[in-house]
């Protein structure tokens, strides 16, 4: 452990986690598959004793785990969500959970469905400029939040904008995410992130000549779904990926003449070539398009909704047309009840060995329910230490659930057990463990009780 202060600074740590009641696989009523989105399905539920509708997300850690890259892209929605805290327009956080099987990441359930849908629900697929100002005018502050804390979205399409039961927008699927002000600091001041992510259409000039980046890639992607939503098509297309990446390289957008001369500016500031000539989020709150916009009325909601027209009905069964069910027949309901999510068994002594998979060890992922969240957290206790992974109760933790987690590898105070290590290096840490238990080490600790806060 490093030490008596070490030992200290775990006891202390973990004595500050923040106990919450977290859903179990056996609780979870499912009702119906509504989409996919971050590498994962979609289902609407509710938990057993809650009123609620949630949209649950289950991800296959097998696919997860695929490379160190496609995990940190699963985990960045769960940390970003967290991260960000809440605004009026970002899908917020309600819980977390995994099986040996999946991740599960719960949101509320916005009965409009997504934007895509909606549009396709239009005769010409495309909406008047009032209505689309309203639209933008809730994404920018959504944007403009996830800037400001340094997050670099990289997949805005109407597909990740979510209508709830109000008729107002909501940004979701963090999935493509990047906290682009936590990668300068690991990479330099002076470096920008510059892999190739996002959905083709939206793809920006920059990330095809293969550039380094920044928050700009954002109001591309704005310019090219407003373009969309306004005139019903893109101003970049091509049957294959290879053309139609040359146009957005090398041609500029044919703007329609019927559009107002500020939706025209507006889309013609947004698709600029040279991110540095783009339009700003500050300058686009000043734009003569948003002219008749009040955006302190928009942030607290005091607004028309952006789309006032949907049907949601009584339940949530009622809001289903909404969601383009059809395109869901492939889509197996019954791999979310796959793996049972039950407690380590009480007798099981050793940490989980080389034969198990490395999947069955997602430090920090849980995230318990937001309204049944408490501040009271009884003293922790270490049970066993194998191959530098502990096994730790609490003594009122419910059914005696045991939470396993890395020993820490600092003296400083942890706040909660989510910020033990960060997701980014879980990864090559969970594949490290897989080696060392396989050392001759055996049980370091076993059955010890943690001291009080002196050490003693």
């Amino acid at each position: 452990m490093g030490g008596r202060r070490e030992l200290k600074a775990w006891r202390f740590g973990l004595a500050r986690a923040k106990k919450c009641v977290l859903p179990r696989i056996r609780n979870v009523e499912l009702h119906s598959a509504i989409g996919r989105g971050g590498g994962g399905k979609v289902f609407l539920v509710r938990l057993k004793g809650d009123p609620n509708d949630y949209a649950l997300k289950a991800i296959s850690k097998k696919q997860a785990f695929k490379s160190p890259k496609s995990f940190r892209h699963v985990l960045a929605e769960r940390s970003l969500m967290e991260s960000i805290g809440r605004h009026p327009f970002l899908l917020p956080l309600q819980f977390c959970f995994q099986t040996d099987e999946n991740l599960y990441i719960g949101t509320p359930f916005c009965p409009g469905g997504d934007l895509a849908s909606y549009l396709r629900s239009t005769v010409y697929g495309r909406l008047p400029e009032l209505q689309v100002c309203r639209i933008a005018s809730e994404i920018i502050l959504a944007l403009e939040h996830l800037h400001k804390n340094g997050i670099v979205y990289r997949d805005l399409k109407p597909e990740n904008v979510f209508i709830d039961s109000t008729g107002h927008v909501m940004l979701g699927d963090y999935g493509l995410a990047k906290n682009y002000e936590q990668w300068k600091k690991e990479c330099g001041d002076q470096r920008r992130t510059a892999s190739v992510c996002g959905t083709r259409n939206y793809l920006p000039p920059e990330m095809l000549f293969g550039r380094i980046y920044s928050y700009e890639t954002d109001l591309w992607s704005l310019g090219i779904m407003l373009f969309r939503i306004l005139c019903g098509a893109f101003p970049f297309e091509a049957p294959r990926s290879k053309d139609l990446f040359y146009k957005v390289r090398t041609q500029q957008p044919v703007i329609p003449s019927g559009l107002s001369r500020p939706a025209r500016r507006l889309l013609n500031g947004l698709l600029q070539k040279d991110p540095r000539n783009r339009l700003t989020i500050r300058e686009l709150k000043r734009h003569s398009f948003f002219a008749s916009i009040n955006w302190d009325a928009v942030y607290q909601r005091r607004t028309p909704p952006a789309a006032p027209d949907i049907t949601i009905g009584k339940t949530a069964a009622d809001a289903l047309g909404n969601f383009e069910l059809s395109r869901l027949n492939n889509v197996a309901v019954d791999e979310l009840m796959l793996g049972g999510y039950g407690d380590l068994e009480e007798n099981y002594i050793g940490a989980p060995s080389h034969r198990q998979e490395v999947t069955d060890m997602i430090v920090g992922f849980e995230y318990g329910l937001v309204a049944k969240r408490v501040s009271k957290v009884d003293p922790l206790d270490v049970k066993q230490l194998v191959g530098g992974v502990m096994r730790v109760t609490s003594n009122d933790i419910e059914e005696d659930r045991e939470i396993w987690t890395a020993a820490p590898e600092m003296s400083t105070p942890l706040g909660f057990l989510a910020k033990v290590f960060s997701f980014d290096d879980t990864f090559s840490r969970l594949a490290s463990h897989e080696e060392s238990a396989r050392s001759p080490r055996g049980v370091q600790m076993r059955g010890a009780r943690m001291q009080d806060s002196n050490g003693r």
